[in-house]
């Protein structure tokens, strides 16, 4: 008992950062799992001590929804191009995943202007 009595006040803000990262985790597996393909532009990457925020454009359904991740392409070449990212259809910037791996092709930023979303990521020859 005496232990709990020493350790509370640490073992309470160890439970708090467990329930965080639980959370986190949680609306990224529902991003992964119910969400929906789009494109999103870099727009600015703002260097920091303790991290760095990479702010996003989302394109979804002729709206631009604005976003800032905590990861993602941290590259000068990345910024003003356009990405792959999955986001939830009701709520883009809830937990967005960017793919800064997948840059867009030319061909689909201009057959898609309004880019309506996807279940998967479109090829080129797609309809």
């Amino acid at each position: 008992m005496d232990f709990l009595k020493k350790y509370r006040v640490a073992l309470s803000f160890l439970l708090l950062l467990v329930a965080i990262v639980l959370y986190v985790r949680y609306q990224l597996d529902s991003t992964k799992r119910n969400g929906i393909y789009t494109v999103a532009k870099i727009m600015k990457w703002e260097p920091a001590e303790s991290g760095s925020d990479l702010y996003i454009d989302i394109y979804l359904s002729g709206k631009i929804y604005h976003s800032s991740l905590g990861d993602g392409c941290r590259s000068p070449e990345c910024l003003g191009r356009f990405f792959f990212v999955k986001v939830l259809n009701s709520h883009p910037t809830h937990y967005p995943i960017l793919l800064d791996n997948m840059p867009v092709p030319d061909c689909i930023l201009k057959k898609f202007p309004d880019f309506p979303g996807w279940e998967e990521i479109p090829k080129c020859n797609d309809n």
